[in-house]
């Protein structure tokens, strides 16, 4: 399902199905996230600056709550330190509704061969491991100005990550890729990557 249209991102090896992916699946079995809350935790609290999410899985047909989850964002998270608050708040409630998504339907996802961790609930950062990279949303390598997937560039410098954004809207977007060989996970990769020279 989620290879086809293109649902999900590689980190560490693995295939990490997006909140997109989480979405899909839920609403074919009828079912849709409602936001409980969010909220600003306090700033003299252990996390200031963070903004916790929770979210219910209902089924449509009757309003039935048949998950619920909750995640926060924290600004010790280096992708997400300097982010406005609207940006923080929105990515707390992304995880929220993976995280619930996945509390209900992960036995679906692993019988389709995905891990059950949604990406937007990887650690920022993840390590390549033997010159794997990690694109996509919730692993800190989406683009820093729209949000959306990276690809693998050829630049004069080497290569880097650019935003998918660059021919259609413009976007100039990038962020270093630390990576060996990024051709060999390229063509291992799920997601939609490229390497022409942009």
């Amino acid at each position: 399902m989620s290879s086809e249209v293109q649902l999900g991102t590689l980190i560490s090896g693995k295939k990490h199905v997006r909140v997109e992916g989480w979405l899909t699946l839920a609403t074919m079995l009828g079912c849709t996230p409602r936001e409980v809350s969010a909220a600003r935790l306090a700033q003299d609290g252990e996390f200031p600056g963070a903004w916790e999410s929770s979210v219910e899985i209902v089924r449509m047909k009757n309003g039935a709550v048949i998950s619920r989850a909750s995640a926060m964002v924290s600004d010790d998270e280096p992708m997400w330190k300097s982010r406005s608050h609207y940006a923080r708040r929105s990515m707390a409630t992304t995880r929220t509704t993976s995280k619930a998504c996945r509390l209900t339907f992960s036995w679906i996802m692993s019988l389709l061969g995905y891990a059950t961790t949604p990406a937007e609930e990887m650690p920022q950062g993840t390590a390549p491991q033997d010159n794997q990279v990690s694109p996509g949303l919730g692993d800190g390598s989406n683009c820093p100005i729209f949000q959306a997937s990276m690809a693998i560039k050829n630049g004069s410098n080497g290569k880097f990550w650019g935003c998918v954004n660059y021919r259609e809207k413009g976007c100039k977007g990038t962020r270093p890729c630390n990576v060996v060989d990024a051709e060999q996970e390229q063509s291992n990769t799920f997601d939609h990557v490229t390497s022409d020279e942009d």
